[in-house]
């Protein structure tokens, strides 16, 4: 799912998280806020995140990641 350069604000939900298949998920360039959803790790079938370039706060959920062999873009 590529969202990225869509002007979306707020927090990435958490129910991305339900999206077992989800293959991508770029939410990059947008005015997205707050903490990466740790349920976002559900989604098994995820092989690139690109959440570059919002206003993301808090700790990056690495415990929540390791399983990842993808690339992983979280630039500021």
């Amino acid at each position: 799912m590529d969202l990225s350069f869509n002007d979306l604000h707020g927090v990435i939900p958490r129910e991305l998280g339900q999206l077992q298949d989800l293959n991508i998920l770029f939410l990059n360039d947008n005015e997205l806020f707050g903490p990466i959803p740790e349920e976002l790790a559900n989604c098994l079938s995820l092989v690139a995140l690109n959440l570059s370039f919002n206003k993301l706060s808090g700790d990056i959920p690495t415990k929540s990641f390791t399983r990842f062999t993808a690339e992983i873009s979280l630039f500021a």
